[in-house]
């Protein structure tokens, strides 16, 4: 997920962050 790492609003953003 691209802009989920700047936006971290879904249900696991720990783990957007990390990929």
């Amino acid at each position: 997920m691209v802009g989920a790492c700047s936006a971290p609003t879904g249900p696991r953003p720990a783990a957007d962050r990390q990929r």
